[in-house]
């Protein structure tokens, strides 16, 4: 009876030296598998570290280029904008304006119809504020036409007939809105100064008006004002030129 109960004994040890050992295993195993996956993992985390640090470092990169382009283009603003200010001040300087742009309109315009630019250069050379003028101005009056009047006594001449002065004017209208055959004085009027040779010119607006002709070495200078109803009144003198 002690031999079975021995080898029961036996069979016991045995079986809790096999559990044993399978726990053993098995913890090896766990232990193993841990250790692969903290390996596995921190190779991982290696990998990522470098990728980040690489991303990083291209970041700066991609910073520093932007930085450079930024100060370039900054630099070129206000380069630009210098620039921009001495082409400013060139076109102030240089462009006329006011009554110095009237003076080169009227230049341009006297070398378009032919004019020498020599002979320009003379006269503008010659010109001073003293004036060498004939006598006294001469003063004639005549009636300004409208649509409603025409005839007689519609025109004036100046420096033996050499140049004629007439004109036209807008009708009157009287308080109850008839029209009348005088001009109105308050609306604008066309005065006609028309050389012997047939050329004209116009001085267009409300009374007075002045205009200048050149005709030669003569420069005629008319003044025309409103005068009795229906009359302008037109002064004129006769001064060297230039």
């Amino acid at each position: 009876m002690s031999l079975g109960l021995n080898a029961g004994r036996r069979r016991e040890k045995r079986r809790r030296r096999l559990m044993m050992l399978k726990w053993l295993a098995a913890l090896a195993i766990i232990a193993g598998a841990g250790a692969y996956a903290y390996r596995t993992g921190a190779m991982l985390a290696e990998g990522e570290v470098r990728r980040l640090e690489q991303s990083l470092a291209d970041l700066n990169g991609r910073l520093s280029t932007l930085g450079a382009e930024n100060a370039r283009l900054r630099e070129a603003r206000e380069s630009a904008l210098i620039e921009v200010e001495q082409w400013r001040q060139r076109y102030e300087k240089d462009v006329p304006t006011g009554q110095l742009a009237e003076i080169f309109g009227r230049v341009q315009s006297r070398m378009a119809d032919g004019v020498k630019p020599e002979r320009l250069n003379f006269v503008i050379g010659a010109v001073s504020n003293e004036r060498d003028c004939e006598g006294s101005p001469v003063s004639k009056r005549f009636i300004l036409p409208t649509s409603l009047s025409t005839g007689s006594n519609d025109a004036v001449t100046f420096a033996d007939g050499l140049i004629t002065v007439t004109g036209r004017g807008e009708t009157s209208v009287n308080d109850k809105g008839d029209r009348e055959a005088w001009f109105d004085p308050a609306k604008p009027v066309t005065m006609r100064f028309i050389e012997i040779g047939g050329r004209a010119t116009e001085a267009v607006g409300t009374l007075p008006l002045q205009h200048t002709m050149v005709i030669g070495d003569r420069e005629y200078r008319f003044a025309v004002r409103a005068s009795n109803r229906s009359f302008v009144e037109v002064s004129s003198d006769v001064c060297a030129y230039p």
